[in-house]
């Protein structure tokens, strides 16, 4: 039974094999390479097309977010440098309150209605008032028990309502302070003194004064503001301290006033940066930088060195310069502009290559779905050449089906068998020529054979031992038949 099954699957296979088969022929020889490279090259042409023209797109994409960048940075630098100066404005406001406080308080000397305040003196640091008030204050060992450090020490007492009064209006300031020429600091809020000791920033015998003209300069003193620092008082991150100073009627020199700034929080708290490295930063006119908004983060880098002032002098433009520059990790679209009343230069900039990355990252969010649909196009093409082939076979089939029944009938012709009519004599085209030439052909070759059997016949019927006219009456009997001409 497994002989009997496998014959005609060994019949299929053979019809199936290229040296015995023209259709499997065609189809492994042409049709079959043919095919395979017209897919590749298809393939090939349409992913190198749209590589191309994703290329294109992602350049004009690219100077589309670099245009569109400068003017949002220019945008977010006005908008900055506006809100800074009202800021400053502020800051500028309350450090006019807090001299005039300090300056009133001085003057007035120490109110007897308020409690004594207690000093600790620890050995290696200055004395100190905890705060048990609303206030703290430090004494330097320098002028611990001299009659100016004790009236100033008392005098500043004054200072803890007024102090609370102007912190309580602004959210961003976190504390007011005095430092007395005579050695004496007073701070309100009353905080915890401690991390400001252990850190060092006041000396057993600290001084004060040194920053200001010992006697009232003309004109108006502008303040001083430092750079950014850790609030180890307040702990409202990092700070900078704005102060002026305050001179007796005389015109000497007797204290400073100062508030502290938590710009890191205001900074924080109006975050609108976009872009991968966009930074800010606060510049003094010395070129120092104050505040970078690197500072805030944890792993953030060092400032860029930028030159804000010769900017704005190339730029000649009093609104401000927006520039790209080089720099050595590339270039950098920057937007400066001085702020009024401080004399900073606000600074903003963002490295042109996250602007490119930013618009390539959504530019691949659009194109992944494009390229997945041309993906699943080329594997549906490769899904799709089996049925080419089969479509190939049955044409195939449909020609060669004929041609093998025309080799059959040749096959007969050649045996001798009687055959019925060839196939497909009714067409019209080649194989139907073909059908019809071996159909006379046939016919030909039979009356062939039929006309040497005749004559076999005559020659057989001539040599019979007979007499003469016997036998030429056989040799022409058997002759009519040939030629068709027997008498009746």
């Amino acid at each position: 039974m497994k002989q009997a099954s496998a014959r005609p699957v060994g019949r299929l296979l053979g019809k199936l094999g290229p040296r015995r088969s023209l259709g499997a022929r065609i189809l492994v020889l042409v049709v079959g390479p043919v095919a395979v490279a017209l897919g590749v090259a298809a393939w090939a042409v349409s992913d190198r097309l749209a590589a191309s023209t994703e290329a294109d797109l992602g350049r004009l994409l690219e100077a589309e977010a670099v245009r569109q960048a400068k003017v949002e940075l220019r945008r977010a630098a006005d908008l900055r440098r506006a809100d800074l100066e009202e800021r400053a404005f502020e800051l500028l406001q309350v450090l006019g309150e807090a001299r005039a406080a300090v300056a009133g308080a001085l003057e007035e000397g120490p109110d007897p209605g308020l409690p004594d305040e207690r000093l600790e003196d620890e050995p290696g640091r200055p004395l100190v008032a905890r705060g048990a008030h609303g206030s703290a204050a430090l004494v330097s060992r320098r002028s611990a028990g001299s009659a100016p450090a004790l009236r100033d020490f008392a005098a500043t007492r004054r200072l803890e309502p007024r102090f609370a009064e102007i912190l309580a209006g602004h959210r961003f300031l976190s504390a007011a302070f005095v430092y007395c020429g005579s050695g004496v600091v007073r701070v309100v809020p009353g905080n915890d003194l401690s991390r400001i000791l252990a850190s060092g920033s006041f000396a057993p015998d600290f001084r004060v004064g040194g920053r200001w003209p010992a006697t009232r300069p003309a004109g108006v003193q502008p303040p001083l503001i430092t750079a950014a620092y850790p609030d180890l008082y307040s702990d409202r991150g990092r700070i900078v301290s704005a102060l002026v100073p305050v001179y007796r009627r005389d015109g000497s020199f007797r204290a400073e006033a100062g508030v502290d700034w938590a710009l890191g929080e205001w900074i924080g708290r109006g975050v609108f940066r976009r872009w991968t490295g966009e930074e800010e930063r606060f510049v003094g006119r010395d070129g120092t930088v104050l505040f970078a908004s690197s500072d805030l983060e944890e792993d953030g880098a060092a400032a860029r060195p930028l030159r804000p002032w010769e900017l704005l002098e190339g730029s000649r433009g009093r609104e401000g310069a927006d520039v790209e520059v080089p720099s050595a990790d590339g270039a950098l679209l920057v937007a400066v502009r001085p702020v009024a009343g401080v004399d900073w230069a606000y600074v903003r900039s963002v490295p042109v290559a996250a602007v490119k990355a930013a618009a390539t990252g959504r530019l691949d969010l659009v194109l992944s779905e494009a390229r997945r649909r041309r993906l699943r196009a080329g594997l549906g093409a490769l899904a799709l050449l089996p049925l080419v082939f089969l479509a190939t076979a049955l044409a195939a089939r449909s020609v060669l089906t004929p041609l093998r029944r025309l080799a059959d009938y040749a096959d007969g012709i050649t045996g001798g068998d009687e055959s019925p009519p060839p196939p497909a004599s009714d067409r019209r085209d080649e194989v139907g020529r073909l059908s019809t030439a071996l159909s006379r052909l046939d016919g030909r070759v039979r009356r062939r054979i039929e006309t040497l059997g005749g004559i076999q016949r005559v020659v057989r019927e001539a040599s019979a031992p007979t007499g003469p006219p016997e036998a030429c009456g056989r040799v022409a009997r058997g002759v009519a038949r040939l030629v068709g001409a027997e008498k009746a």
